[in-house]
């Protein structure tokens, strides 16, 4: 079996509220396990440090703030 590692991820509101946070954070190459525990306000995952889409890992658990136009 491949060797994981865990990681918590502390959430803000608005991530607690998304639904979808734990199904994009899985589709993430190399991600094992996510589960969002809202009563924590967290994210927990498991990766395979080796087979982890960095970039893509980091665009979903901290995407870039949307520019508001005027």
């Amino acid at each position: 079996p491949p060797y994981v590692t865990s990681l918590r991820l502390p959430l803000s509101p608005e991530a607690q509220r998304d639904t979808g946070l734990a199904d994009r954070v899985l589709a993430v190459r190399g991600v094992t396990d996510a589960v969002v525990v809202v009563d924590e306000g967290a994210i927990y995952i498991k990766f395979d440090k080796e087979q982890l889409d960095r970039a893509s890992f980091d665009e979903v658990v901290n995407p870039a703030s949307e520019t508001c136009e005027a």
